[in-house]
């Protein structure tokens, strides 16, 4: 189920988790007046929060027609590749990595740039965090043995 464009698993994340029919659809819901069965008794401040799932739920203005999909990162509202890449490629800062895509330079030094620039490289302080997690988990092991 979505409210607000976002699903209800990031926006309700315990009442999720505890909601035995995690893909009930819209419709099963709204047939079942809501009673949906939980694994636990819901504590007052959840059970209020599922009130206001339902609320805005029922509250929802439903026109009866088919389902249209759409990507919602292409202008067209249509899936390409070129989208997703726009999207994965945005910096912190909203910018692009164009000034690495365009720089003459071999294509695997662009690569390794970007991924440097994404922090998923091991630099030498990500190393050094690395290393001392393994000796300490070494030396944990060592002692134990």
């Amino acid at each position: 189920m979505w409210l607000k464009s976002r699903p209800l698993c990031v926006l309700h994340p315990v009442l999720y988790e505890w909601c035995e029919d995690k893909f009930i659809s819209v419709f099963s819901v709204l047939y079942k007046n809501g009673h949906l069965n939980f694994s636990r008794w819901l504590p007052p401040n959840l059970f209020e929060a599922w009130m206001e799932v339902l609320g805005e739920t029922f509250s929802f203005h439903f026109v009866n027609k088919n389902d249209t999909v759409s990507w919602k990162w292409c202008s067209k509202k249509v899936f390409t590749t070129k989208s997703v890449y726009g999207h994965l490629t945005l910096g912190p800062r909203g910018g692009h990595f164009t000034h690495i895509w365009k720089a003459k330079i071999p294509y695997k030094i662009k690569i390794f740039t970007w991924l440097v620039e994404q922090g998923v490289v091991l630099t030498k302080d990500n190393m050094v965090k690395r290393k001392a997690m393994t000796l300490h988990v070494f030396f944990v092991i060592k002692w134990k043995l």
